[in-house]
């Protein structure tokens, strides 16, 4: 009796003493380098390479949340690892500049340190859809934006170089400031992304509102900006964003989709407040006859927004989705079980998004049936 006793005795005292387990903590060093010359001061020529040891550790950090989403059986895309990695990628102390010249060129060489814990990484799942198709949205526009400046700026360097010319030099210089002006907006919006990563939205705003000041053509910060206030609950502000993005780039149909949910989660908004402000039975039937004629106007702007995704991007079955729902409020109940069943079709990752579909499809069969 007294051995059991002892043996349930050590038992607990192991269980409870044991420790917890801790997030694992991997640790990366980025290296990159930049050459620079004419038109170009020694500060951004050590961003330039800052930025490409931020991105060699990067691409470090990818393989390791690849290999940890699949443990963690969670089935992501490349796009989506990169855009985790940007996320939980931390920068430890300062980077370190290491200058030489070789040949008739000047390089400059940054080291950086930086970890990923595993913590930060479970915590992307727990964003919502609209937050991670955002930021993957975001990610993919940093590198195209990063690549098209390279590529720019290493013909400028190529024009200064073969330019006699004092003034055609002078020219080029313009032309390499306004680049530099573009690669620190884009910088600008990579940390506001990492603010919305950690749900910061007062934060994140007001780096895409600086990457703005250097770069008002912009469309990344402007999209950036539009989800912030979306998370404020200022729609007007959003959609004035989305727009602007949309202006300059018009093939932008994320930004259309995000404008179509920004009328209706407005418009949702409104639904849920009119409930609350009337009483009397008379002055409810008055105001959901207005109600009822904004509701459809809305839809209708929906329509449009989702329409013009759709025309972009064919396979966004969202877009399908969102646009289907719409045509019930508005009673066209054909097209909407056309574009629920496209959208269906087309396949959506979140099981949300799937059942609605599911439940909107049937109710709006059961009404063509009527």
């Amino acid at each position: 009796m007294y051995n059991k006793i002892l043996t349930i005795m050590v038992m607990l005292s192991v269980i409870f003493c044991m420790p917890l387990a801790e997030a694992e903590v991997r640790s990366y060093e980025g290296v990159g380098e930049y050459w620079f010359g004419e038109g170009e001061t020694p500060a951004m020529a050590r961003a330039r390479a800052q930025e490409r040891a931020e991105q060699n550790a990067l691409e470090q950090a990818g393989v390791y949340v690849e290999s940890y989403t699949t443990v963690i059986n969670n089935k992501v895309e490349k796009d989506e690892i990169n855009t985790i990695a940007q996320g939980v990628l931390k920068i430890i102390g300062q980077p370190q500049f290491y200058p030489s010249v070789e040949g008739n060129g000047y390089k400059i060489k940054a080291v950086i340190n930086a970890t990923v814990e595993t913590k930060d990484i479970d915590e992307w799942f727990k964003h919502g859809s609209q937050a991670r198709d955002v930021l993957i949205t975001q990610n993919r526009l940093f590198k195209e934006m990063n690549e098209k400046q390279n590529a720019q700026i290493a013909n400028l360097q190529k024009q200064l170089a073969e330019t006699k010319s004092s003034k055609e030099k002078a020219k080029i210089e313009e032309k390499v400031k306004t680049a530099d002006n573009e690669f620190l907006a884009n910088e600008k919006v990579k940390k506001g992304n990492v603010l919305v990563n950690k749900n910061d939205y007062i934060t994140a705003l007001m780096y895409f509102e600086q990457a703005i000041e250097l770069n008002p053509n912009s469309a990344s910060a402007y999209y950036g900006s539009a989800y912030c206030y979306s998370q404020m609950h200022d729609y007007a502000k959003e959609r004035q964003c989305l727009t602007r993005a949309i202006q300059i780039k018009p093939n932008f149909y994320q930004a259309y989709y995000m404008r179509g949910l920004s009328w209706g989660t407005e418009e949702a908004m409104k639904s849920r407040d009119i409930h609350k402000e009337l009483d009397d039975v008379m002055q409810k039937n008055d105001a959901w006859r207005k109600r009822k004629q904004e509701k459809e106007e809305i839809a209708r702007r929906k329509i449009l927004d989702y329409s013009c995704a759709i025309n972009i991007n064919p396979y966004f079955a969202e877009a399908y989705i969102n646009r289907g729902t719409s045509y019930i409020t508005i009673k066209n109940y054909n097209l909407a079980v056309m574009d629920l069943e496209k959208g269906i079709k087309l396949g959506v990752n979140d099981k949300v998004t799937l059942n609605l579909a599911k439940m909107s499809l049937n109710y709006a069969k059961s009404l063509i049936n009527k």
